[in-house]
């Protein structure tokens, strides 16, 4: 047989970004569930669930805990960067506390068209940004 032998080798692209982004999976094994991340997979492994950590970053402006100017942009919900112009708007004037963190996200996303299967980053996303809020309204 001539020629050279080919060794396949991962196509792609999907593993190595949950692995940057450290996502975790839950797997049906014989002895019940189990939480491994995507470096830990074996071929035979059935996924059932998938952990990504989704993204949020927030910019704000204060003077003592009043937020005088507002950033708020989503990463992993479209096909690019999200600012969230509304939410900044309703953030800016108002003291930063827990209930505010709580309050903000009914004003997010109002304008996103998800698809059929990805929902659900919807309300992730309105989650990461009460939690980054309020441990900012924490400091």
């Amino acid at each position: 047989m001539g020629g050279r032998l080919c060794y396949p080798v991962y196509p792609g692209d999907a593993a190595p970004a949950l692995m940057t982004l450290d996502a975790k999976v839950k797997l049906a094994t014989p002895s019940g569930l189990k939480e491994l991340t995507i470096e830990q997979l074996v071929p035979g492994d059935m996924m059932v669930d998938g952990r990504i950590q989704s993204h949020v970053s927030l910019g704000l402006q204060l003077r003592d805990k009043t937020i005088e100017d507002a950033r708020v942009v989503f990463g992993g919900i479209a096909g690019r960067p999200w600012r969230e112009r509304s939410v900044e708007e309703f953030l800016k004037g108002k003291t930063l506390t827990t209930e505010l963190a709580v309050q903000a996200p009914s004003n997010a996303l109002g304008n996103a068209a998800p698809l059929k299967y990805n929902a659900t980053k919807i309300d992730m996303a309105k989650g990461l940004l009460a939690s980054g809020l309020t441990k900012l309204a924490s400091v």
